[in-house]
């Protein structure tokens, strides 16, 4: 008789949970990666930038950069991908691991959440202990994020949703004035149906210790674009410059 797919996701995740509890240190799992922390300027206290998954194309690099052209704290994670666990990759940004799985399909694991904790603590202590606005950067592939900007949010209004995509719009208008480049729309909670919105991460990961969180989550064919000189490193960075204090205020 056939397994039923259900069945058979369960009990892989009961495997996963089982051996990452009994098996897995804290040291043991840290040495699966690294976290690389991008100081401050102090522009903007309690605001800070993250990149839990680094291994995704280069959202190590735009964080970086874009941390260091508006002076934020930034967090990026290196590492604890499939290629270093040998089978799945750890979230880090929440306490589970398993890639592409619906949230009640994430497993948690003792090694997840020891990764998790030490995420946790490089964000808050970058950021002067307290996480006032997280910004976390993602990249997926565009049939998944529907060829748009995707932002997952934490603690936003509608209201103030509306104005941020107003300010995206606006400064994707001045960037892109005179140039032949890709206009790439920004999708963002609560407005918009966001295809990738965080879920699982905003159900129990690092945007649940935020004030307001945003998960921006970009296709994947305008990264190159987004980094060195690349025109939506200057989109995100105007788009950064205006919102963040714009969200402090409120």
């Amino acid at each position: 008789m056939a397994i039923p797919v259900a069945w058979a996701r369960a009990a892989a995740l009961a495997v996963v949970v089982a051996a990452g509890c009994a098996t897995v240190s804290r040291e043991e799992a840290l040495k699966l990666g690294s976290f690389e922390r991008v100081p401050g300027k102090g522009a903007y206290p309690g605001a800070i930038l993250g990149a839990p998954h680094s291994g995704d194309t280069r959202t190590d690099a735009i964080t970086r950069d874009v941390a260091h052209d508006l002076g934020l704290p930034a967090v990026i994670a290196h590492g604890f991908t499939k290629k270093e666990t040998g089978d799945l990759r750890l979230n880090v940004n929440r306490p589970t691991e398993g890639a592409g799985l619906a949230v009640d399909q994430e497993g948690w694991t003792a090694r997840a959440d020891a990764v998790f904790q030490e995420y946790k603590r490089n964000l808050l202590e970058s950021s002067g202990g307290r996480l006032d606005v997280l910004v976390e950067f993602h990249c997926t592939a565009d049939h998944l994020t529907g060829g748009a900007i995707n932002v997952g949010t934490k603690g936003l209004t509608a209201e103030q949703a509306r104005h941020l995509k107003d300010i995206y719009r606006r400064v994707l208008d001045r960037t892109a004035a005179g140039t032949n480049i890709r206009r790439v729309d920004m999708l963002i909670e609560p407005v918009d149906s966001v295809p990738m919105g965080s879920g699982a991460a905003k159900k129990m990961g690092t945007p649940t210790l935020a004030r307001i969180a945003m998960e921006i989550e970009m296709p994947l064919s305008i990264t190159p674009l987004a980094v060195g000189d690349g025109p939506y490193r200057k989109v995100y960075g105007a788009f950064l410059r205006e919102a963040i204090p714009y969200l402090q205020a409120r």
